[in-house]
């Protein structure tokens, strides 16, 4: 099967939730938390190299317990 090539240039919109998923990933690399790219974000990454082109949101799943330590973590955070 061969991979459609992920256009040079992200949107606005996509670049923010590069973003974003760039400090997702940090914050769980820092506090061990497991996740993972799920449903058009995954899919993206492996056949796009990148964003489908037309996809405007990120899917990120991750198991209940790391979710609740994600969310300890990040109410710390911002307090």
């Amino acid at each position: 099967m061969k991979t459609t090539e992920q256009k040079k240039e992200l949107s606005p919109h996509q670049a923010l939730l590069l973003e974003m998923l760039k400090d997702l990933d940090a914050a769980c690399r820092k506090h061990a938390i497991r996740y993972q790219l799920f449903a058009g974000t995954a899919l993206g990454a492996v056949r796009h190299r990148g964003f489908i082109p037309w996809d405007d949101d990120a899917d990120v799943m991750m198991l209940r317990e790391d979710y609740d330590r994600l969310d300890r973590k990040s109410t710390r955070l911002t307090s």
